[in-house]
């Protein structure tokens, strides 16, 4: 149930904001130096950058020998250079087959070109990866420790091979590098060759620069050494460039060894044609041929020049196809314009394959071999190889045509030739075999020329637009910004987020407001947390302490609840139990008695009875056996050890505590107790699990409901708001037991009159207090006894 006045204890309120204050702060600073110290000891990571330009336009040079006459494609280019064949020529280059480390207080530092020794390794495989010590002597001599324990139980030398225990490579080093390095804690590490080509092929990272500049690309790679990075990436660029120049050398190679071969071949029959001519002409002193026999040599020179071209072509189209039977790689075979083919159809076909082929290496270099589109570009190939060499025979055929032509027409000049004298007729077969070879020589001699100017020409198709360098590098990680501002959030979130939850899934009283805002009913005092956990009896064992002074105001503020009886039966409950009835009531109990009134103390939790040892009683006769008048009452009542208190224990457990508290013999008991006591305390059970206390209320003046600190309910408030608004129990007033908020007045006598002066034994956090405390300390007594004496509605 909601109060619907507004009484705000502002007191409360500020120390409650302050803890929330200081809580803030505290979670703050603790997150905000765990990201400092997080910060200053994680290795920070880098990004390294490189910019590359990559001509795309139609090729040109000795590009026009290639297959295919079309620019590059960007995507073929980027995953070729990200691909594992590129990167690995790109680290046989580089010396990054070991690491060396030097071990830190938290991180271990990698070191490069400054370690004091440097690994040549040897030929062989190497039996240790993991970390191999170098432990120096002297300035020749070290030892070595592979792991932290397994040491090697030889000296080895520097400079020298080392060919035992597994090892393979030899340490390398100076004078001063070795005094230098005497109890430095360094070892290294040997990369596994493929495991160091994989990790740089999958962190490199290409991407175009953006849509304007297609042909730019940009190479980025991550590590924790920038010098390495920027190392890596300006070989990697150039092996990029030297791959391209080699692959267009490659194309001209291959033209000139062909066209070599045939040049060996036509001048031996050029050289066997020179011999035989001019033999023959010295022999039979004929140095020149009557008109008609040279109008037929010169029909069949024409003849023989057509047919010496064709016979080459038809080389050149059995060398194609035998290049391409084999499975042999295609940018490296001759084109067929190089040879003076214009056959627009086979060069299509060849060109498709060739991309299919490119499209295949791709692929290959981004995808695992079980790739569905892998097997289903195969399948393209194959019918486009299939196509490509049906041509191929096509065309073969079809120069076989031509060339059964040509000779038919040889044939006629040659029957021509059969009427002129035996002599002319021999020189002239013997000049046409020499011009036949002397064309065909000349032809291959004038391509040869073509193809060495072309690759003399060669530029490659990359250009480095920016190399990496230093002030390019940025530390990518830790984001110390990111971090710092996370950390500050969390600093806050953490706190927002406990006490919301605590707010929204706290259901139990835990200060005042909270038992202000839920009920109605009069709050008779405050009793704080006890520090005394020795002894229950507080007010007996620490008369002057801060909780004695509570059970005071409780006392001094009872008089203004029936006010009009002179003997008050005062009933004490609860809703559960551990919420501090017992404990209330043995006190209550004594601190009435030490007014010199007679008090009598009723243990009626007959189910659950409260042995009161500390006041020398025992449990073994009592209020149960009384009511089944098994004793008298003078035989249930004993003398307590403090002056003016008796108690009536509960004693035996019976089987029916409520039909006995609904008898005749409690009525008679109190009618009793009532003419020799001036008041009576009783214990009851919790009103919130049986009913046996409301049996009693009956009997009662004044009851009084305990509400503990962190273990009552709000809930529970509400039921005993129902049974006070429906006036089904009078004189009800509240105690709130073992309240922990700060401030020396806070639990105690709170909504007492809060005298405001001095300090109470066993509070000795309070001893040293100021001036300005004191002073506040009294403020809020003040402000805290008129907030009582409000709540009681006097």
């Amino acid at each position: 149930m909601k109060k619907e006045e507004n009484n705000i204890d502002f007191t409360s309120l500020f120390y409650k904001v302050l803890s929330y204050w200081l809580f803030f702060i505290l979670s703050v600073g603790l997150c905000f130096t765990v990201a400092k110290v997080y910060l200053h000891y994680t290795i920070p990571v880098f990004k390294a950058y490189t910019t590359i330009f990559i001509n795309d336009t139609k090729p040109s040079g000795i590009e026009e020998m290639s297959l295919f006459k079309q620019s590059k494609s960007i995507g073929n280019e980027m995953a070729f250079i990200q691909s594992y064949d590129m990167v690995e020529k790109t680290i046989n280059g580089l010396d990054f087959d070991v690491d060396y480390y030097h071990i830190g207080e938290v991180n271990d530092i990698e070191l490069y070109h400054d370690c004091p020794f440097i690994i040549r390794l040897d030929s062989g495989e190497q039996k240790y990866y993991s970390r191999i010590f170098v432990d120096f002597i002297s300035s020749t001599a070290f030892k070595l420790r592979v792991g932290d324990k397994d040491v090697i139980n030889e000296i080895f030398t520097i400079n020298k091979p080392i060919h035992s225990n597994g090892f393979n490579f030899s340490v390398i080093s100076d004078s001063n590098s070795t005094s230098f390095s005497k109890g430095f804690n360094v070892y290294f590490i040997i990369n596994r060759h493929e495991n160091l080509v994989n990790q740089y092929s999958n962190t490199l990272g290409i991407f175009k620069a953006g849509k304007d500049a297609p042909g730019i690309l940009q190479l980025s790679l991550n590590g924790m050494i920038p010098e390495k990075l920027i190392v890596f990436l300006n070989a990697h660029v150039q092996t990029y460039i030297k791959s391209g120049i080699d692959e267009k050398n490659a194309i001209a190679i291959n033209t000139i060894r062909f066209i070599d071969d045939q040049l060996g071949e036509v001048s031996l029959s050029l050289n066997s044609a020179e011999t035989d001519l001019e033999t023959f002409r010295k022999k039979h002193k004929v140095m020149d041929i009557s008109s008609s026999a040279e109008t037929i040599k010169d029909g069949l020179d024409e003849l023989e020049k057509e047919k010496g071209i064709e016979q080459l072509k038809g080389k050149y189209y059995e060398y194609l196809y035998n290049y391409l039977k084999q499975d042999k790689d295609l940018n490296s075979v001759i084109a067929p314009h190089v040879m003076g083919i214009q056959d627009e159809l086979l060069t299509a076909l060849i060109a498709e394959l060739s991309a299919l082929n490119n499209e295949r290496n791709v692929i290959t270099r981004s995808s695992t071999p079980k790739n569905p589109y892998l097997k289903e570009l195969d399948g393209k190939i194959y019918h486009t190889k299939q196509s490509v060499l049906e041509n191929i025979r096509n065309i073969i055929s079809t120069a076989k045509i031509t060339l059964n032509d040509i000779n038919q027409r040889i044939a006629k000049y040659e029957q021509q030739l059969s009427f002129l004298p035996t002599n002319e007729r021999t020189l002239v077969d013997i000049q046409r075999r020499f011009n036949l070879n002397d064309n065909i020589y000349n032809y291959l001699l004038q391509k040869r020329a073509e193809s060495g100017i072309a690759k003399a020409s060669n530029s490659p198709d990359c250009k480095v637009v920016n190399s990496a360098k230093f002030f390019n590098v940025s530390a990518i990680s830790p984001n110390n910004n990111l971090i710092t501002s996370l950390a500050l959030l969390l600093g806050f979130l953490i706190p927002i987020g406990f006490i919301v939850v605590r707010e929204i899934l706290n259901d139990k009283i835990i200060t005042r407001d909270d038992v202000i805002s839920n009920t109605d009913i009069p709050i008779l005092g405050i009793i704080g947390h006890n520090l005394h956990a020795d002894t229950t009896l507080t007010v007996v064992s620490k008369p002057k302490s801060a909780i004695a002074e509570a059970f005071r105001s409780i006392r001094i503020n009872l008089q203004y609840l029936s006010a009009d009886r002179p003997h008050k039966i005062i009933l004490i409950t609860s809703s559960i139990s551990g919420e501090g009835k017992s404990f209330f009531s043995a006190n209550f109990a004594c601190i009435m008695a030490s007014l010199g009134k007679k008090t009598l103390l009723i243990g009626a939790d007959l189910r659950k009875p409260k042995v009161f040892s500390e006041l020398g009683i025992k449990n073994s006769i009592g209020l149960s056996s009384y009511l089944i008048n098994n004793a008298t009452l003078d035989q249930v009542i004993f003398k307590s050890t403090v002056e003016n208190l008796d108690v009536l224990p509960a004693g035996p457990v019976p089987p029916n505590p409520s039909e006995l508290l609904s008898g005749n013999r409690i009525e008679e008991l109190f009618k009793i107790a009532n003419e020799r006591y001036d008041y009576i305390i009783i214990d009851t059970p919790p009103i919130g699990l049986i009913a046996d206390g409301f049996i009693l209320m009956k009997h009662s003046h004044i009851n009084l409901y305990i509400i503990r600190h962190a273990i009552t309910q709000k809930k529970w408030l509400e039921k005993i708001n129902i049974l006070y608004e429906q006036k089904k129990i009078e004189n009800l007033a509240i105690v709130v037991n073992d309240l922990k908020e700060s401030g020396p007045y806070d639990y105690g006598y709170g909504y007492g009159y809060g005298y405001g002066y001095g300090y109470y034994e066993g509070d000795d956090k309070n001893k040293n207090g100021s001036k300005f405390r004191e002073f506040w300390d009294t403020v809020r007594g003040k402000y805290k006894g008129k907030n009582t004496l409000k709540k009681l509605n006097l």
